[in-house]
């Protein structure tokens, strides 16, 4: 009974970000501006992973958070930023083609730093080639055989409508890390919020 609770909890959960999904689809088709407010990031990360974890093991995938003992938060629209993090980590999951089961980790960090709340989805993948980093955002440009390419440049357009900026680099041996860095909300803001 405990399992079959949790499971129908998880349907519940999944429902309902589907329909905030559909609701942002619905907002952004009629211009009206997404819902901000102050957000933990690292229940963000929970609810993609939440998402994403029995998809991982089923490929035969390792995923490793990373969360900042002290959660940063942002004002965001939390489900756009969710669909930010979710995309980051499938693109990390498509990268891992030829690759050793060993190496086939994907982590998930979220810290404060500087003033800016940030998640990095890193991958150890064969990395980004050089003459495709400068051009990953541009819409329609894609290394994937069956990629439209329109990913990665709405992930940019939704953070930076929060205010952010989203980087990318090869990590020092092997993969590739995409970080999202927002203006960090103030103490204040976060007790507002709770």
């Amino acid at each position: 009974p405990d399992e079959l609770v949790g499971v129908l909890e998880a349907n519940v959960r999944h429902a309902r970000r589907a329909g905030e999904i559909l609701e942002r689809l619905r907002a952004y088709v009629s211009l009206r501006d997404p819902v901000r407010q102050p957000a933990d990031l690292n229940q963000i990360t929970r609810n993609v992973v939440e998402l994403v974890q029995r998809d991982l093991q089923e490929r035969g995938i390792t995923l490793r958070l990373e969360l900042g003992s002290v959660p940063p938060w942002a004002v965001v629209d939390r489900v756009s930023i969710e669909q930010v993090v979710h995309n980051l980590v499938r693109n990390a999951a498509e990268a891992f083609d030829g690759v050793p089961v060993e190496r086939r980790v994907i982590t998930i960090t979220t810290r404060e730093v500087a003033g800016e709340a940030e998640i990095s989805v890193a991958d150890q993948g064969s990395g980004i080639a050089d003459a495709d980093m400068a051009r990953l955002f541009e819409p329609f440009f894609t290394t994937k055989s069956s990629g439209m390419g329109l990913g990665l440049p709405l992930c940019e357009r939704l953070v930076e409508s929060a205010g952010g900026h989203i980087d990318v680099r090869n990590g020092a041996a092997s993969g590739a890390v995409f970080t999202i860095r927002l203006p960090a909300v103030t103490a204040e803001r976060k007790v507002a919020a709770e």
